[in-house]
């Protein structure tokens, strides 16, 4: 008795976490078959094309196992959806108030798979960096309620790239600084710089003074 309570209780919250990390990423998932089934699709198509067998049966075995994760999530949600629709139908048979909670609670779950699933935004093939770690499945779920759950796992992915440092060269000691350019002389698409002004290196020569007449004795 003891086993089974503990069997239970590890088992039951494990797959609801499992089905409600399938509900989230529903539609990441099946955008990522639908991008990548056609991707392989001209592959394989060109590889026949091409005379390359081997390699084109190759690429239709990828595409059946690509296909195959959307395929469970549907199988998945099918069957489960029709047991417990039969399981609420029977239980509420021949109490009317049992079968208008039961009408409620089903419509209550239509409503909100309409609402995660409904294409707004959300429907993006799987990025590289996303990682898809627990802690991430439960932030989307916890956004839930913006009904874009699975884009919370592709903005996590995001990481800002600091911008490459630029070295500037430093002056050396005793060097004078070079002039820059100047930008205001641009004309027809070529810059010009104005001459730097370069100092004489010998002293400019002073009048001599004029030679006055000597009086005559």
């Amino acid at each position: 008795r003891v086993a089974v309570t503990m069997w239970v209780l590890l088992i039951v919250p494990l797959l609801l976490f499992n089905l409600s990390m399938i509900l989230v990423s529903a539609p990441r998932i099946f955008a990522t078959a639908w991008d990548s089934f056609f991707v392989h699709l001209r592959q394989t198509r060109a590889a026949f094309g091409a005379g390359k067998t081997a390699s084109g049966v190759l690429g239709a075995i990828q595409m059946g196992a690509l296909v195959l994760p959307a395929l469970g999530v549907t199988y998945t949600f099918t069957r489960l959806g029709t047991r417990v629709f039969k399981r609420a139908w029977t239980w509420s048979s021949g109490s009317a108030v049992r079968r208008g909670v039961a009408i409620l609670a089903v419509g209550a779950v239509v409503g909100a798979l309409a609402f995660v699933w409904w294409p707004n935004g959300d429907y993006r093939p799987i990025q590289p960096g996303e990682r898809w770690t627990a802690t991430e499945l439960l932030r989307a779920v916890k956004n839930v309620s913006t009904g874009q759950p699975g884009l919370t796992l592709q903005n996590q992915a995001k990481t800002v790239v600091p911008a490459p440092r630029t070295n500037v060269s430093q002056p050396s000691p005793g060097s004078s600084p070079v002039p820059a350019p100047s930008a205001s002389s641009t004309t027809g698409g070529s810059t010009g710089t104005s001459p730097t002004p370069v100092p004489s290196s010998s002293p400019a020569a002073s009048p001599s003074p004029s030679a006055s007449p000597s009086p005559s004795p």
